[in-house]
């Protein structure tokens, strides 16, 4: 049907955490960083603490200690992001 979306199933926050924990501890474990994708450079993926509300919400995830890298490649310049614990 047009115009009809399907319904998304929630999660209690113990079951996001358990999925989210498994999908990035699988990441790690597959994904040799550091990881280029483009002009963004992934240094470390972080750590998921899911009983602190401000590093994630139901759409969004901030790991701890999250780094990465940026370079615009119009002007060259570098960019750092970290997600610090805080």
């Amino acid at each position: 049907q047009l115009g009809v979306k399907k319904a998304q199933r929630t999660y209690p926050r113990d079951e996001c955490y358990r999925r989210a924990r498994a999908y990035f501890k699988h990441q790690a474990e597959e994904t040799p960083l550091p990881l280029q994708i483009g002009p963004l450079t992934v240094i470390k993926f972080g750590k998921i603490d899911h009983e602190r509300t401000a590093f994630h919400t139901a759409n969004s995830l901030w790991p701890i200690g999250y780094t990465s890298t940026w370079k615009d490649p119009e002007t060259h310049v570098l960019y750092e992001s970290i997600i610090l614990d805080g």
